[in-house]
């Protein structure tokens, strides 16, 4: 099979080994990555195509304009350089990326830095894709607990939230006032619909 540049054939399994997360973690990512347009994925009975969208935008733009052959004398500088430059680039991406789940996380928080250094202290760096599905899935847990006037937790200090590795929570199905009456224990039920009817007759 022929693919595109910015494309790649992989699958939930296969990239759980290679990531070192659970599968669960990265069908997170991925609902993230396609929320946000960033990937787009055909999936086949066997694996998936992930194309990774305006791929051309994330290449350094000297490596796509540099010619195929060159003289051999700066080959070397040339590898470390584009080297360096590719880990810059991962630093300041993972910089942006955690920055922006902090300044969208409600709970107490500390500065950009002193965040960042203390989850970097405790965890791989790839863990950062996930905090943003993560906060997004545990706000929407939030809004459906409001609207059913069920009790809401308040929000972490971040720390703690990154502390207790928040982002792997998973959270029960919130039941509105409805549901929750359809639950009533069978005799509680039977109770009620004789007294409507007693009220009726009477």
């Amino acid at each position: 099979m022929e693919l595109l540049p910015g494309q790649l054939i992989t699958g939930r399994m296969k990239l759980s080994q290679q990531l070192k997360l659970t599968e669960r973690e990265i069908r997170t990512v991925f609902k993230r990555l396609k929320t946000t347009n960033e990937i787009a994925i055909k999936t086949t009975n066997r694996f998936s195509i992930i194309t990774i969208c305006k791929w051309e935008q994330y290449q350094d733009q000297q490596t796509i304009e540099r010619p195929t052959e060159r003289p051999t004398n700066g080959h070397t500088n040339d590898q470390q350089t584009t080297t360096f430059k590719n880990v810059k680039n991962i630093e300041n991406n993972l910089s942006i990326i955690f920055e922006e789940f902090r300044k969208k996380y409600p709970g107490t928080k500390r500065g950009s830095e002193t965040e960042l250094k203390n989850f970097l202290k405790k965890y791989d760096s790839k863990i950062a894709y996930l905090l943003l599905p993560a906060l997004q899935i545990e706000k929407d847990h939030k809004d459906k607990l409001k609207s059913a006037g069920q009790f809401t937790p308040e929000w972490k200090n971040l720390s703690t939230w990154i502390n207790n590795r928040c982002w792997e929570q998973e959270f029960p199905e919130v039941k509105t006032t409805n549901e929750t009456d359809l639950r009533t224990p069978p005799t509680q039920f039977k109770e009620k619909i004789y007294k409507s009817v007693y009220e009726l007759e009477s």
